[in-house]
């Protein structure tokens, strides 16, 4: 029976619940907001299953030198590059997988708080993968689809992070050919309930309810983004990714899942065919039309990763780049976002006053700080300088 003593060591992949065969097992959110199994006791019978199939309980193998290659990419498609986050590498790739007969796995979020794994055999339903989710996917057991349907002969791309890639691989027992995995470079999983507790707070502020979000919408460019808030009243709420409260906390890595510090999977190589990521600092052929619509970054690091790109360029403008320029535009490429030193304080302290009150005071506190370090590094240029002038 999976017993989950230290939060670090879970993920919340789902693998267990997959596994079970009693259906013993189910994901609940605990009381950070983040997904945790949970046993029923009175179905399980101890066959022991789901703590074989733990990823973080399953040895790291040694990291090789990197042997992958690494592109810049984005959508010839205008309309749809519109429509997608980043430069749309996840959208071609899952256009050419539906193309050849596959199927395809990815987040969808189905409300306001409700994110989950799906399935897509039809490129209309796989819109709903588009876009980023800036939430914890609820897995479930759809590593068990994931499973059927490779047993019935169909190619699978699936798509997460690389925690859920982990557990899919260790649930599957092997890396069967007809999978194809491609992860997202993630700054960590934010808390469900801040999230929960900023809707509310934005409600209450605008006497209105709160239809939908955009994370990453882009009518200000690429580089500028914004997080779009939809009202049930028909107007629409824009704030800058990086001054928004949400948002801003997530960075700070003051509301990440405890599992996240440290991760084993932000690191080269990579564990999936494909990794995906915004490719920030990319500066080559492709900035002149698409600086401000977008540019993905894909780093294929297997043969079967690379063919699958490969197939999918008639539908992208794509250019090799150095592993080491991707690298420096993408830190988690090779390493995990760090903890705020306040995180496990925040949490607590947000249980009481709520997370608007405790974001506002982080806030103050973090600006008071900057001033007074700025002030202090003047004040230490006009010493020297005094000290200057007077030798």
């Amino acid at each position: 029976m999976i017993e989950i003593s230290d939060k670090r060591l879970c993920t919340g992949c789902g693998a267990c619940a997959s596994i079970c065969p009693h259906d013993a097992i189910a994901l609940v959110l605990d009381e950070e907001g983040f997904w945790y199994p949970e046993v029923d006791r009175v179905l399980c019978v101890d066959c022991a299953l789901c703590e074989k199939v733990c990823h973080m309980l399953t040895p790291q193998t040694d990291d090789p030198s990197f042997t992958g290659k690494v592109f810049a990419a984005c959508l010839k498609d205008r309309d749809v590059l519109a429509e997608v986050s980043s430069g749309g590498a996840a959208w071609a790739l899952t256009q050419e997988t539906i193309r050849q007969g596959g199927v395809v796995y990815g987040a969808v979020q189905t409300g306001l708080f409700n994110t989950m794994h799906m399935r897509a055999e039809e490129l209309k339903q796989a819109e709903a993968f588009r876009r980023s989710k800036y939430q914890e996917s609820n897995m479930g057991t759809i590593y068990r689809r994931v499973k059927a349907d490779l047993d019935a002969g169909r190619n699978v791309l699936f798509t997460g992070i690389g925690c859920q890639v982990a557990g899919l691989y260790v649930y599957l027992g092997k890396r069967p050919t007809g999978l194809i995995t491609c992860d997202m470079v993630c700054h960590g999983i934010p808390s469900l309930r801040m999230f929960k507790e900023y809707i509310h707070a934005l409600e209450r502020a605008e006497c209105e309810k709160a239809a939908g979000i955009v994370y990453r919408d882009k009518s200000l460019g690429w580089k500028y983004n914004q997080i779009a808030i939809y009202l049930e009243n028909g107007r629409v709420i824009k704030e800058w990714c990086g001054s928004h409260p949400y948002h801003s906390s997530y960075l700070a890595g003051l509301i990440s899942r405890p599992s996240c510090e440290g991760c084993r999977y932000q690191r080269l190589s990579r564990i999936s065919d494909i990794t995906l990521a915004d490719f920030w600092k990319y500066q080559g052929k492709l900035c002149a039309e698409n600086e401000e619509s977008g540019i993905s970054l894909v780093v294929c690091s297997t043969e079967a990763g690379r063919e699958l790109l490969g197939r999918a360029l008639s539908l992208l403008e794509a250019e090799h780049v150095p592993v080491e320029e991707a690298i420096r535009s993408s830190r988690h490429l090779t390493k995990p976002a760090p903890f705020h030193p306040l995180r496990n304080e925040f949490f607590a302290v947000s249980r009481i006053v709520g997370f608007m009150t405790s974001y506002r005071t982080y806030e103050i506190s973090r600006r008071i700080t900057a001033f007074l370090r700025r002030c202090k590094g003047k004040v230490h240029r006009s010493v020297k300088g005094t000290f200057r002038i007077g030798v």
